[in-house]
């Protein structure tokens, strides 16, 4: 379930511009587990956090040097960044 909500979260985060906004400001994966919570997709910081980890080990330097906060890091992870 918990993967399944994390995959709807990044669905919605594609067609949200301001809930990307949110994600882009979040200090850490609390804040963001709590905004996926409060639209009604709960998954713990771990899965998360492993998300983030899969996905971002393969991206190029020049992509990650272009990411300012954590939250822009994230969303990088669920393909739907800004910065790209």
């Amino acid at each position: 379930m918990s993967r399944a909500s994390l995959h709807a979260f990044s669905a919605l985060l594609a067609a949200d511009q301001q809930l990307r906004e949110k994600v882009s400001q979040a200090k850490g994966p609390g804040e963001v587990v709590a905004l996926a919570g409060e639209h009604g997709h709960a998954f713990s910081q771990a899965t998360l956090l492993r998300h983030q980890a899969s996905t971002m080990g393969g991206a190029e330097d020049d992509h990650l040097e272009r990411l300012d906060t954590w939250g822009d890091a994230l969303l990088h992870s669920f393909g739907v960044s800004d910065a790209d």
